[in-house]
C-alpha cells in the first residue's frame, strides 16, 4: 500500500515456483525512491506501477536484523519445549527448583540477544531494520532483577515489554511482525485466566499508544477489539469500546461491523431486557404473555440441521421435565426447510414448549438480535423479561438452573 506508508518490508519472488518452494528474500521497498535505487517493475496485476528498492545500506542490513529476529524465536522455542508438561512434570518435587533454573538461563540467552539487538540499532539507526522492525524485538535487560524483584521473567515483562516501543513511529503500522509481538504479549505476559489480568494488559498497551500517535492508537483499538469479540470474551471488548472509543481519531469506520456487534452484545448483558420475539405471528402467545406465565423462561436456538442439537435437545428436556420449578422453553429454530423442522420436533415430542421458526436461518433478525454465534445455546430470562444468563450450553442448563433458585430461597 503505497499511500500508506513511506516504508515497508515485502517478500520478493520472481516466479510462481519461488515463492512455493520458498525462494524469496525480504526487501524494503520505499514510496518516494532517491535516484540511487533500482527500478522494477512487476507483472503481478496486483500492482500496476513501478516500484523501488534501495540497492544500499537497507537492505544490506536487512538479512542481519532478520537474522536476530530468527534467533529470538529460537530462544523462544527452546524455552517453551523445556517447560513441556513431559519434561517438567508439576508432579516432581523438585519442579519449582527445575523451573526456576530455566528461567534465570532463559532470562541470561534472552538479555545476551538483546545487547545485540542494542548494538544493531543504535550502528544503523535511521534504516527501516533499525528503527522499525527490531523496535518490537528490543526488551529491557531484566539481568539480576531475577529472582530478586520478580519471581519469573514473565512478571517482568508485564510491566516493562513495551518500554522501548515508539508508539509516536507510525511506521510501527508496516512493522510484519507487529500482531504477533502484541499476541505474545497478550499470551505469554497476561494473566489470560481472569478478566481483570487481560484488562490490566489491555489497558496498559492503549495507555501507551493514546497519547502518541492517532494512527497507531486506532489500529490498536481496532486489533484488540476485533481480537476479543471474535474470541468469545466480548465482555473485555465493550470496556475497550467504553472506555476508548472517544479518543479514536476517526470514530473507527472500519470497524463499523464491529461496532455494532458492541451495541448489541452491550445490550445482551445480564440484567437487560431481552428483545422481543414476535410468537404471535406463529399463533402462539405473546413473548412478554409468556414470560409472565413461568418463573423461568429458557430461549433454546437450534436446528434440526445441527447434530449437536439433535444429541443434546432431549438432554435439555428431561432436565426441565423433571425440575418441579415452573420453567417455560421458546424454541428458535434456524431450520430453513419447515418439513426438516417438525418431523425433528415430532420426534422430540417438547408439546409443552413453545416452538418459533421464520425459515431465514442464520439470517433471521431474532439470531441478530440475540447475536447467536453457534448451536446448540440458551439464554436464561427470569419473569421479569430480564436477562440471567446468555449462551449457556443445553448440558449446563441444570447448573444453572440450581444455582438461580437457590439464590431465590
Amino acid at each position: 500500500n503505497p499511500m500508506r506508508f513511506e516504508k515497508e518490508l515485502c517478500l520478493i519472488a520472481f516466479t510462481k515456483e519461488a515463492i512455493k518452494y520458498g525462494a524469496y528474500r525480504g526487501i524494503v521497498l520505499l514510496r518516494n525512491a532517491p535516484q540511487d535505487t533500482l527500478s522494477w517493475e512487476t507483472t503481478l496485476k496486483e500492482v500496476r506501477k513501478e516500484v523501488g528498492f534501495l540497492h544500499n545500506l537497507e537492505n544490506a542490513v536487512l538479512l542481519e536484523a532478520l537474522n536476530l529476529i530468527e534467533k529470538y524465536e529460537d530462544i523462544d522455542e527452546n524455552y517453551r519445549r523445556k517447560l513441556l508438561p513431559e519434561l517438567l512434570s508439576r508432579t516432581d518435587k523438585q519442579y519449582v527448583q527445575k523451573y526456576q533454573q530455566i528461567e534465570v538461563q532463559v532470562a541470561q540467552s534472552y538479555d545476551s540477544l538483546q545487547r545485540k539487538i542494542e548494538d544493531f540499532r543504535n550502528k544503523y539507526k535511521g534504516t527501516y531494520a533499525a528503527d522499525v522492525l527490531l523496535m518490537i524485538y528490543h526488551e529491557p535487560l531484566i539481568g539480576n532483577k531475577m529472582p530478586q524483584e520478580y519471581n519469573t521473567r514473565a512478571s517482568f515483562m508485564k510491566e516493562f515489554y513495551f518500554e522501548k516501543w515508539n508508539f509516536s513511529e507510525e511506521l510501527l503500522l508496516s512493522n510484519p511482525f507487529l500482531s504477533n509481538r502484541i499476541m505474545r504479549y497478550l499470551r505469554d505476559f497476561t494473566d489470560i485466566y481472569n478478566y481483570a489480568g487481560i484488562q490490566y494488559s489491555v489497558d496498559k498497551l492503549l495507555k501507551a499508544t493514546k497519547s502518541q500517535n492517532s494512527k497507531v492508537f486506532d489500529f490498536m483499538w481496532n486489533f484488540l477489539v476485533k481480537l476479543y469479540l471474535h474470541s468469545g470474551l466480548e465482555k473485555v471488548a465493550i470496556h475497550i469500546y467504553d472506555t476508548y472509543l472517544e479518543s479514536c481519531s476517526n470514530q473507527i469506520t472500519n470497524a463499523s461491523e464491529e461496532i455494532q456487534k458492541l451495541e448489541t452484545l452491550k445490550k445482551l448483558q445480564p440484567g437487560n431486557p431481552a428483545p422481543l420475539i414476535p410468537l404471535e405471528k406463529q399463533g402462539l402467545k405473546k413473548f412478554d404473555e409468556v414470560i409472565r406465565n413461568h418463573e423461568l423462561v429458557i430461549l433454546y436456538f437450534w436446528a434440526s440441521t445441527c447434530d449437536y442439537c439433535r444429541k443434546y435437545s432431549p438432554e435439555l428436556l428431561k432436565v426441565v421435565s423433571k425440575t418441579p420449578k415452573n420453567i417455560g422453553v421458546i424454541t428458535i429454530s434456524l431450520d430453513k426447510d419447515k418439513s426438516e423442522w417438525q418431523k425433528y420436533l415430532h420426534t422430540l415430542q417438547a408439546d409443552k414448549w413453545y416452538h418459533y421458526c421464520d425459515l431465514q436461518g442464520w439470517q433471521s433478525d431474532i439470531v441478530k438480535n440475540y447475536a447467536i454465534r453457534k448451536t446448540p445455546v440458551c439464554y436464561l430470562i427470569d419473569r421479569k423479561g430480564n436477562i440471567i444468563e446468555r449462551e449457556v450450553h443445553p448440558l449446563d442448563i441444570e447448573k444453572f438452573l440450581l444455582k438461580y433458585f437457590n439464590s431465590k430461597s
